[in-house]
């Protein structure tokens, strides 16, 4: 929470996005990577829907704007819901199963933002996930593909959309 606040602190939104940057996606402080795709793995810091919950609580406040709402939301709960999906997570996977589903904190973490946060969830966290693409590298070329929302992302989104605490149409 501290090093998150003063990366936002020292520069707004983009400290923010730059702190997930080094944090969920294991990327140098410098902004290069010159790690290789397995070293950093071995770099991230391993986020949990816990861990996400209690940043949601210590940043997102009512005096946190919306662009940093959105750069956080994008860097830190983003990352979860992706982590739903084989494809992105461990394309090995994608073979045996849908994804995992999302867990009860999760699921609730996504209704509070819905409630209190619905513009800036639908920008950051569900629009990309249902318009995702992964850079795949086949021999020399690399080639962009869209990547299609797992069954358990589905089901979660629909139930944003619905029932208590569903997003308003505003954010729709």
């Amino acid at each position: 929470g501290n090093l998150l606040r003063r990366y936002c602190e020292l520069n707004g939104a983009a400290g923010i996005g730059r702190c997930g940057d080094v944090v969920v996606k294991g990327l140098h402080a410098t902004g290069e990577s010159d790690v290789v795709e397995n070293d950093a793995e071995n770099l991230r810091f391993p986020l949990n829907d816990a861990i996400i919950s209690e940043l949601v609580k210590k940043i997102l406040t009512d005096a946190t704007g919306a662009l940093r709402a959105k750069a956080f939301l994008h860097s830190f709960v983003l990352p979860l819901m992706e982590q739903m999906n084989p494809i992105v997570s461990d394309p090995r996977a994608a073979r045996r199963g849908d994804g995992k589903p999302a867990s009860r904190l999760l699921s609730a973490l996504l209704a509070t933002l819905a409630r209190d946060r619905p513009i800036e969830l639908v920008e950051s966290v569900i629009f990309p996930i249902l318009t995702m693409t992964k850079t795949i590298q086949l021999k020399e070329d690399a080639h962009v593909r869209s990547i299609e929302p797992s069954r358990f992302q589905c089901e979660l989104i629909a139930r944003l959309l619905q029932g208590k605490g569903a997003l308003s149409s505003t954010a729709i």
